[in-house]
């Protein structure tokens, strides 16, 4: 009987998890749709790049910090049970503090990052994800729907969000591509939009050479690949079943 309220609790949260998930209205086949990409403020211009060598050191000294407090606290022979969690508490903090300090040794330089900056602006360039994020999805909703930008049309505006970019201890890197979605109203109105779903798209990694290799097409169809990924998504999850 004990175990009644707790089961009720936990279909309660899985009620409300569902519930809150982003989610698109379906349109039906047929409909008119206007598809409009533009770009959050920050994006080109800044690209974000994180190094995961801290969080990777951070994760490795709390773990191995935990043990070995652990086993410290062992020592304490009778007081034992007190020790132990206090020693692998102390552990964690100690190690992760010197995991991160180890991690931070192999952060990209700010040489680097400018160049990786550089590059990915050129790309942008010659290659605007925007112009190719709209053709892929204008090409995927003609399957189901009218294109056109008529003012009764079903809108749909699709962000680009701020390029990051993650890097490694041994300089391998790879970015993260997201859009936010945003579903309301039609062309003519402008109502206020309240159906969001954001997407996103991680590369493989790959060397800083390679990223920075300008004969290297490696990046451009990467980011091809991002876009129609995303595209093909941001679709299906539009047209009714």
């Amino acid at each position: 009987m004990r175990s009644q309220p707790a089961m009720t609790l936990m279909f309660c949260l899985l009620l409300f998890g569902c519930a809150a998930t982003p989610s698109l209205r379906p349109i039906r086949s047929g409909e008119t749709v206007a598809i409009t990409v533009v770009a959050s403020p920050n994006y080109p211009g800044n690209v974000d790049i994180r190094n995961t060598a801290v969080a990777d050191g951070m994760s490795a000294g709390i773990g191995s910090g935990a043990v070995v407090g652990g086993l410290w606290g062992l020592s304490c022979g009778p007081f034992a049970a007190l020790c132990v969690p206090l020693g692998a508490v102390t552990g964690m903090v100690t190690g992760g503090a010197a995991g991160a300090a180890v991690g931070a040794t192999g952060i990209l330089s700010s040489e680097k990052a400018n160049l990786v900056k550089d590059r990915l602006m050129r790309i942008e360039q010659t290659h605007p994800l925007r112009v190719e994020l709209k053709r892929n999805l204008d090409a995927g909703a003609q399957k189901y729907w009218t294109v056109s930008s008529e003012a009764m049309a079903a809108l749909v505006t699709v962000e680009l969000q701020e390029l990051e970019v993650a890097t490694t201890r041994d300089e391998r890197l790879r970015f993260v591509l997201r859009v936010k979605v945003t579903q309301g109203g039609n062309a003519a109105t402008q109502v206020e939009r309240s159906l969001q779903k954001t997407y996103e798209y991680i590369s493989p990694f790959s060397s800083l050479a390679i990223w920075l290799d300008e004969q290297s097409d490696f990046l451009d169809i990467s980011l091809s690949s991002a876009c129609q990924q995303i595209a093909a998504q941001v679709v299906a999850d539009l047209a009714l079943r």
